[in-house]
């Protein structure tokens, strides 16, 4: 397990909960860069997400917008995720994430608004 240190908070701080409907939850991240993650399958564009984090190749900055990303799409599936969906614009990754259920997608959002959870235990 690599613990990875959060050095510039404005990723985490930038995180937004932007609706809770049924059992859907859509967030919008900072965009590292002008990097896209595609992939058919949600598995693929977290996979690529990981990828683009763990590029020793890329800044800092970008690296870490990268493994928040990653890291909500990986923690989204602890909480029953059914299908997540990606959209991008010049400087925001939003992503909308479906669950079985409604208190799933409560579960979820309030965990996504936890500063200390995204500040303490971002262990990978």
């Amino acid at each position: 397990m690599k613990v990875v240190k959060v050095t510039k908070t404005s990723a985490i701080e930038n995180i937004r909960i932007i609706s809770i409907n049924n059992n859907v939850v859509v967030v919008s991240f900072d965009r590292p860069a002008h990097i896209v993650a595609l992939g058919k399958r949600p598995t693929e564009v977290e996979n690529n997400w990981w990828g683009i984090a763990n590029n020793q190749k890329l800044n800092p900055v970008t690296r870490e917008k990268a493994h928040i990303i990653a890291y909500s799409m990986k923690f989204a599936n602890n909480f029953g995720l059914t299908e997540m969906k990606t959209e991008y614009s010049d400087d925001t990754v939003k992503v909308m994430f479906s669950f079985r259920n409604i208190q799933d997608a409560v579960d979820f959002a309030t965990a996504m608004k936890d500063r200390e959870f995204w500040r303490g235990c971002i262990s990978l």
